[in-house]
């Protein structure tokens, strides 16, 4: 009889610890879905706690390396700024030639029209002058 009960409350148990971790999962994949929080996120979120629970705290001494590092940012976001002026810019200028485009195009064919309208005009009144004449 005891060993029946042993075998009940070890299958508990492990139905618990393995429900504990289902749950576990599937909170996990529905922040990471629904809310975009990423398990770093959450680690860093617990490490972050834990640090401060325990009155820790944690600085690298600046170095010629991390120093280097932030140059190296500092230049990276500097450059994705010049880049971003250099984009609307280069928006502007396809805008403005887009412009000047279609207006040289609708003046050549307002003067492919006025061009064809001069042949006619041309044509009748040649027409109307042969029927004078005899």
């Amino acid at each position: 009889m005891k060993l029946l009960e042993k075998s009940k409350i070890r299958f508990v148990l492990r139905a618990g610890i393995v429900g504990a971790f289902l749950s576990l999962v599937f909170l996990f994949s529905i922040s990471w879905h629904y809310f975009e929080v990423f398990p770093d996120d959450l680690a860093r979120y617990f490490v972050a706690t834990l640090g401060a629970s325990s009155g820790t705290r944690v600085e690298v001494p600046s170095n010629p390396y991390n120093t280097l590092a932030q140059q190296l940012i500092e230049k990276e976001e500097e450059l994705d700024r010049r880049e971003e002026v250099l984009e609307g810019a280069i928006l502007e200028m396809e805008r403005e030639n887009r412009t000047m485009l279609n207006l040289v195009l609708g003046s050549i064919t307002a003067l492919f029209i006025l061009l064809l309208a001069n042949f006619y005009l041309d044509y009748r009144a040649r027409a109307i002058e042969s029927r004078k004449i005899p």
